[in-house]
């Protein structure tokens, strides 16, 4: 619904209220990275504009508007949940220009927090997608989950039966999904049955599963 967007300062009222409370087991976030993206041609942001070139057209000028809203606020949501000690990761590409933004930098560098770097292919896909989780989860942690493929991947360059690569490439691989979900259940208490989550042995078996499946249909 239009009255959850999460850019209306109400929402973000009563999810930083919500947290505060809290009310939340834990938190996930992939904001959005349109205007973030290094895809951009021509490009709209730079190392000295990391907020965005003022050359860029009006229509390309409200994106950045809205993704530099967005990531402000997230900003302040992930230093807020990491203080309170609420398990929280947020995702975007690695290359994504989100993780240039003084606020990103700032919380990467002053809270306890550590990153998951991963290739999508790791998981199952046949593209390799390297992206980046900043997240003060233990079983995340300064871990590197990234592609030892010895084929080509498909490129994320144009579409396929009408439909652009980079959104048929955007949704998580079920596998990594579920890896997030085990380690959030963990470092939250949700999960007393399991003591430690093994990146890489999930990933291995999420590949052979992917693979079983394409081999199937």
């Amino acid at each position: 619904s239009p009255t959850e967007d999460l850019l209306l300062p109400d929402v973000q009222h009563v999810v930083a209220r919500l947290l505060e409370l809290g009310v939340f087991a834990s938190v996930g976030a992939a904001p959005m990275c349109a205007s973030f993206s290094v895809a951009q041609t021509p490009p709209i942001r730079s190392a000295a504009y990391e907020k965005g070139v003022p050359w860029a057209s009006p229509v390309a000028q409200e994106k950045m508007r809205l993704g530099n809203k967005h990531s402000v606020w997230l900003a302040r949501l992930f230093s807020a949940a990491v203080k309170s000690g609420v398990p929280i990761w947020v995702e975007n590409p690695k290359s994504s220009w989100l993780w240039k933004q003084r606020e990103w930098m700032r919380a990467s560098r002053a809270l306890n927090v550590s990153e998951l770097i991963t290739d999508f292919c790791r998981w199952g896909t046949l593209w390799q997608k390297s992206t980046r989780f900043l997240t003060n989860i233990p079983s995340l942690h300064n871990s590197s989950v990234t592609c030892t493929c010895t084929t080509p991947h498909i490129r994320l360059r144009g579409s396929c039966q009408s439909q652009a690569w980079t959104a048929i490439a955007e949704p998580y691989p079920p596998g990594l999904a579920d890896a997030l979900a085990a380690a959030a259940l963990l470092a939250s208490g949700g999960c007393t049955a399991m003591r430690r989550l093994d990146l890489s042995l999930c990933a291995r078996l999420a590949q052979e599963r992917a693979t079983r499946r394409r081999k199937v249909s």
